[in-house]
């Protein structure tokens, strides 16, 4: 049951099917730079960076669902910048 609950964390959701490893590791070091730990940058979706995704789009008024999105990207892009 542990096994499979973990498997689970780490499973595509229907939005986050398009990211890749190399779009994944950009969201993890940005939303770590902005203080939402999202662990090493490994370019997995795991439960730590579905953590930090909810808790970004929950303080930028985004579905907080932890689902990766073109429109959570942008935000992303904009707040990283600084």
């Amino acid at each position: 049951a542990a096994a499979a609950a973990r498997a689970e964390a780490f499973a595509p959701r229907q939005n986050d099917r398009f990211a890749d490893r190399a779009t994944i590791t950009y969201l993890q070091v940005t939303l770590n730079r902005l203080g939402y730990p999202a662990g090493q940058p490994d370019g997995l979706l795991g439960p730590r960076t579905r953590a930090a995704i909810r808790d970004y789009q929950r303080d930028s008024g985004l579905t907080a669902d932890g689902t990766l999105t073109p429109e959570l990207l942008e935000r992303l892009v904009i707040d990283g910048r600084g």
